[in-house]
């Protein structure tokens, strides 16, 4: 049996009881929201979000708000594609993802997590699982990341569609309709008194 000092013991307690106390908002500053998309089966690009938003409850359920306009690829031409063909901006101009995730502190400030969520995309809605880390460094930020990437399935988003316009558009052989995601947020704690009023 291992025995851990009575200062990580109390900050143990206190982040845990911290979490489950207060309300949590996405740092935008700090966090990360990417995905990869491959083409003729061998050439892969990595992409992100510029604007995104995101809070956790003190009951455990979370929310976050992807601005789709805000997709940057690093090529003007293809994210303006994206937006008219893929996520249909016009229409849908955010995502939503919606989940719950337990304030659980174990033997360590850093553990693991499965979650389950669901996703809203151009009007159609699914449900995606994850594996996620949980750095509780402190009572005043967590750091929640992606264990492994998420592999997203534009079939099962009905984005299929628009994946054959760009490819046709770009003149390619083939565009993988599997998309891994991942992400790095840091959520700080929003202040209660702040946040009753």
């Amino acid at each position: 049996m291992s025995f851990k000092p009575l200062s990580t013991l109390l900050l143990l307690l206190a982040v845990s009881m911290s979490a489950q106390a207060n309300n949590w908002v996405i740092d935008t500053e700090l966090s990360q929201l990417n995905f990869t998309s491959i083409k003729n089966n061998s050439v892969g690009e990595n992409h992100h979000f510029k604007s995104f938003s995101g809070s956790l409850n003190k009951d455990g359920t979370f929310e976050l708000i992807i601005d789709m306009t805000s997709v940057n690829t690093h090529i003007d031409i293809r994210d303006q594609r994206l937006k008219e063909h893929v996520f249909q901006t016009n229409k849908f101009p955010t995502a939503t993802i919606q989940g719950e995730l337990d304030f659980i502190v174990e033997d360590t400030l850093i553990y693991s997590e499965q979650i389950s969520a669901t996703i809203t995309l151009a009007g159609i809605t699914s449900t995606i699982k994850a594996r996620v880390t949980i750095d509780a460094t402190n009572e005043d930020m967590f750091r929640v990341t992606s264990y492994h990437p998420i592999l997203l399935s534009t079939d099962a988003l009905k984005l299929s569609q628009g994946i054959e316009k760009l490819q046709k558009l770009a003149g390619l052989r083939s565009i993988d309709t599997v998309v891994p995601v991942t992400f790095d947020f840091y959520l700080k704690k929003v202040n209660s008194e702040a946040s009753e009023q």
